[in-house]
């Protein structure tokens, strides 16, 4: 019995894990990660989480938007927050408005500074 218990607390911590606060919007192309900006028709506000998705450095990760640079989000920083079906919902945009977004890459990669593909 006790690996079963062991099996639900695993499920749940992963579970949790996975699962992201959600987007306000997901990139459509490449972009520059500072300032305040329009991304798939939003304007967006300080503070609004971004889906950066689209990257040609593939340093792709959940962003906080800021009228500097920008920064990545407290529950997607560290190599710990990020694993092979983590996901995430984007709530706006023209083109990815009420979509869903998972990592597909393997491992624990650290955001910011490893790839990462969604």
């Amino acid at each position: 019995m006790s690996s079963l218990t062991i099996d639900r607390e695993g499920f749940l911590a992963n579970a949790f894990l996975t699962m992201k606060a959600p987007c306000r919007v997901a990139t459509t192309a490449n972009i520059t990660l500072s300032g305040v900006q329009v991304i798939d028709g939003v304007q967006l506000e300080a503070d609004d989480r971004v889906l950066v998705k689209d990257q040609t450095d593939t340093f792709n990760a959940i962003y906080v938007c800021k009228s500097g640079e920008w920064e990545l989000a407290l529950d997607f920083d560290q190599r710990g927050h990020v694993m092979r079906g983590t996901w995430t919902f984007v709530t706006d945009g023209s083109t990815y408005a009420e979509s869903v977004w998972y990592v597909t890459t393997t491992g624990r990669p650290i955001p910011g500074r490893q790839a990462i593909a969604f």
